[in-house]
C-alpha cells in the first residue's frame, strides 16, 4: 500500500483509510495462493491504516447447540473501531453439526 508491505495472517484484516492510491495484493506462497476478501465503503473522514490481528478482533459465542445455531461472530472492524468509522465488518462461523441461517423466523 503506497510502497509499505503489510503481511497478514490468516483471518487477520487491514484497515486501509482514504486517500491510499496504490494497493497491491499478492500471496507469500505462489503454490498455495492467499484469498482476500475486499469490503469498500466510502469514507466521511480519514482514518490510519490499521492492521487488526485476528487475536485482537473481538468474539462473541452467539446461538445453542440445541436449536443447530451455535455461531462464533467476530468482529473484524466494529463500528467506531479505529476512530469513528461508519461501518462494522465481521464474519461468523458455525460450530461443527450446526446449520444456523441469518434469516428472520415468525412466529405466530
Amino acid at each position: 500500500m503506497n510502497g509499505i508491505a503489510f503481511e497478514l495472517a490468516k483471518l487477520d484484516a487491514l484497515y486501509i483509510g482514504r486517500g491510499n492510491e496504490e494497493i497491491v495484493f499478492s500471496s507469500a506462497d505462489t503454490a498455495h495462493s492467499a484469498e482476500f476478501y475486499l469490503l469498500s465503503y466510502p469514507a466521511h473522514a480519514t482514518h490510519p491504516t490499521k492492521l487488526i490481528r485476528s487475536a485482537e478482533q473481538a468474539k462473541v459465542m452467539l446461538g445453542a447447540s440445541e436449536t443447530a445455531n451455535l455461531r462464533e461472530l467476530t468482529k473484524l472492524i466494529p463500528p467506531g473501531g479505529n476512530g469513528q468509522l461508519p461501518t462494522g465488518n465481521g464474519f461468523t462461523r458455525l460450530a461443527p453439526g450446526n446449520v444456523w441461517t441469518p434469516c428472520r423466523r415468525i412466529r405466530t
